[in-house]
């Protein structure tokens, strides 16, 4: 082939050239290149050796955890959720409707009723089985919730040992005000469950709140 200018290049020469200078396609390169052969197969083998470690690994730690909680910290959690803000009445006598007594009887038997019905296979008709992160830090770090929860872990082993001072009963309620003569679940259609025990009122910022129980 004849250029412009006195030199001649030969015909292959020059297509050898113009081939060069082509981009590759479909991934592959010149032959000179060197293909990118991802992971060798003993690295690759020791990738997924490592990889199904760590997934057993996360499995065993997740294994222990579970069994190094202590068995009645899902029913104290219950307990602390649905009673952590009662507070006694510092007016109330020993032993009366409000004191400190009285407390601890109503959270024994909100540990028993929800044992029953988490037992029963209900869980969702109770407060959660654990704590929430706000929760969780104020159990360690605030005077009154340290002490609303060992109540409740108290009332939970109470009632995981047997106690049934609430009679077999199925349902309580927390109600705002001194109502304890209203029966659970009466509506204009239903006349509820007549209220078989009640325990209160207790303080709760700055409302009253009682615990009333049902069959």
């Amino acid at each position: 082939m004849q250029l412009g200018s006195d030199i001649q290049i030969r015909d292959g020469l020059l297509a050898e050239m113009m081939l060069l200078r082509e981009k590759p396609r479909l991934g592959f390169g010149h032959a000179e290149s060197t293909v990118h052969q991802g992971l060798k197969a003993a690295n690759y083998l020791n990738h997924v050796r490592d990889t199904t470690t760590v997934v057993r690994y996360s499995w065993q730690m997740s294994l222990m955890a579970q069994q190094q909680q202590p068995a009645d910290q899902p029913l104290t959690n219950v307990v602390y959720n649905e009673t952590g803000s009662l507070r006694a009445d510092p007016n109330a006598k020993p032993g009366a409707p409000g004191s400190a007594q009285d407390l601890a009887n109503g959270q024994q038997a909100v540990a028993e009723i929800a044992n029953r019905v988490m037992n029963a296979g209900h869980p969702d008709r109770v407060a959660p089985d654990s704590l929430t992160a706000k929760g969780a830090a104020a159990v360690k770090t605030d005077p009154n919730a340290i002490d609303a929860y060992g109540r409740s872990r108290t009332a939970a082993d109470a009632a995981l040992g047997g106690s049934n001072i609430s009679n077999g009963a199925m349902q309580y309620r927390t109600r705002v005000g001194d109502n304890v003569t209203t029966s659970l679940g009466r509506s204009s259609t239903s006349r509820g469950t007549p209220i078989s025990q009640h325990y209160g009122p207790f303080i709760e910022g700055k409302h009253s709140v009682v615990i009333v129980v049902a069959p």
